[in-house]
């Protein structure tokens, strides 16, 4: 399954830059925060705060088609502070204060079509 997915994005990589003739690569920085939590850890709520930051390079070809490649930097998990709301007290605890950090480095590929006829026309009437 892995050998299959390498060898689909290297033949769409191929064909995308043979047919680039002299194509603009555009740059594209990512900033923003994450609000996160994790399923089963008997902490509920979003109170985690991350931040999410990352680059991109975007390349158009032909009228309707862009090819994008990222990599973002993301922070997730959960957190409690003593005393505060947010612990299932159900379950017997042996701590008040509870801090996962979870850091991703992510690296999607996007193939992009552009349909300019589409729902919403851009054309004047």
């Amino acid at each position: 399954m892995k050998k299959l997915l390498i060898t689909i994005i290297l033949l769409t990589g191929i064909s995308i830059f043979y047919s680039a003739h002299g194509q603009r690569v555009m740059g594209v920085l990512i900033g923003g925060t994450n609000l996160t939590h994790v399923e089963g850890d008997d902490v509920f709520g979003f109170r985690k705060i991350g931040l999410n930051a990352g680059a991109a390079a975007v390349v158009p070809f032909g009228d309707k088609w862009t090819f994008t490649i990222e990599t973002i930097y993301s922070q997730k998990g959960s957190y409690h502070k003593e005393g505060g709301r947010g612990m299932d007290y159900r379950y017997r605890h042996d701590y008040n204060h509870y801090k996962l950090a979870l850091n991703y480095v992510e690296v999607p590929v996007l193939l992009h079509y552009i349909d300019h006829t589409g729902i919403i026309s851009t054309t004047p009437e």
